[in-house]
């Protein structure tokens, strides 16, 4: 037997009439009747597709800001402010930010950074790549505080030559510069009273050339606070009374032990032409080989190998202008060039 049986179809939305037929006790389709399905239903399904649509609009505006921030990055804004761009500023070069681009702005070249080291005959000056070079500088000379050396510069080196003689000067009671370098009292008779006589560089009264013991000689013509010292062997008081500076009742000679500044030496005990030991850092010297480190800066060793800082070391027996040796990291500095690594950072190399 066929019967019609009408059935709610996808959520009740669409009625259908089927044709059933029963066989056997079961029940089969044998047909269903799409033109029944309403239309509107067909045209809701293809708006769901046009939403679908509207889906791939919103990914298509994502994109487009991508887009825009890529263009910015690659050649749009790369800085706001210079603070922002790479690298660092220095005395010779600082960071720009114009029209949106990192830079570099370069001082002059020649302009004076500042690193310097008075005195060294030499200068740290831009060059003109924004980098630091070292020149030198027959300006930058040191004064040595002796009224009779000419203090000058030769090849970046600091050089001194003496004084014209019968310069004034006024050093450990002397009157004129004697040509070589030292303060004396005389070079002749016009620096000398009408009773004097210029001896040796020195004023000294009439009666130490009289050939007698008189006034308050020590001996004959020698001695006493009027007459140069005596010789060896001659009659003393007092060490003053001696040219070696040692009076045992008549005047020793110089040895390496009087603790006194006699002879050849250039110090006390050490330096010069003697056979004393060659003098440490801070002594006094004339030249290179007065001194234990090889250097003579400023009429004073330089104790480049003497375990203390001194002369113008800027840590133990490194840096400054004179000591061969540079400083490692953590040790004291005031310019690069005091350090091994040529980095001085707040007062230490790197």
């Amino acid at each position: 037997m066929v019967r019609s049986r009408t059935w709610a179809l996808a959520r009740g939305l669409f009625p259908v009439t089927v044709a059933v037929v029963a066989i056997a006790g079961c029940e089969l389709v044998a047909a269903t009747n799409r033109d029944l399905i309403p239309k509107s239903t067909t045209s809701a399904t293809g708006t769901g597709g046009a939403g679908g649509s509207g889906g791939a609009g919103s990914a298509t505006t994502a994109t487009s800001t991508s887009t825009a921030s890529g263009t910015s990055g690659a050649g749009g804004i790369e800085c706001l402010h210079a603070a922002t761009c790479p690298g660092t500023d220095s005395d010779c070069q600082k960071r720009t930010c114009e029209g949106n681009r990192c830079g570099f702005a370069l001082e002059p070249v020649g302009t004076p950074t500042s690193k310097q080291l008075p005195g060294d005959c030499k200068r740290e000056v831009c060059d003109a790549a924004g980098m630091a070079a070292i020149v030198n500088d027959d300006q930058d000379t040191l004064a040595d505080a002796n009224p009779c050396t000419v203090d000058l510069c030769a090849g970046g080196v600091p050089t001194y030559v003496p004084s014209p003689a019968s310069a004034a000067c006024n050093v450990d009671g002397g009157k004129v510069c004697d040509g070589a370098n030292s303060c004396v009292g005389c070079i002749g008779k016009a620096q000398c009273g009408v009773s004097e006589a210029c001896l040796d560089t020195k004023c000294i009264s009439l009666t130490c050339l009289d050939m007698s013991l008189d006034a308050a000689e020590t001996d004959v013509d020698c001695g006493g606070p009027a007459c140069n010292p005596c010789g060896l062997g001659k009659a003393c008081l007092l060490g003053a009374d001696c040219a070696s500076h040692v009076c045992a009742s008549t005047c020793q000679a110089p040895s390496c032990t009087d603790g006194v500044k006699n002879g050849p030496e250039s110090d006390i005990d050490c330096g010069g032409t003697s056979k004393c030991a060659r003098c440490k850092g801070g002594s006094d010297c004339v030249n290179g080989s007065d001194c234990a480190s090889g250097a003579c800066f400023n009429n004073s060793c330089s104790g480049c190998a003497d375990g203390i800082l001194d002369g113008d070391e800027t840590d133990v027996d490194c840096g400054g202008s004179h000591c061969p040796a540079k400083c490692g990291g953590g040790k004291s500095c005031i310019t690069d060039l005091d350090c091994l690594s040529n980095a001085c950072v707040v007062g230490f190399c790197n």
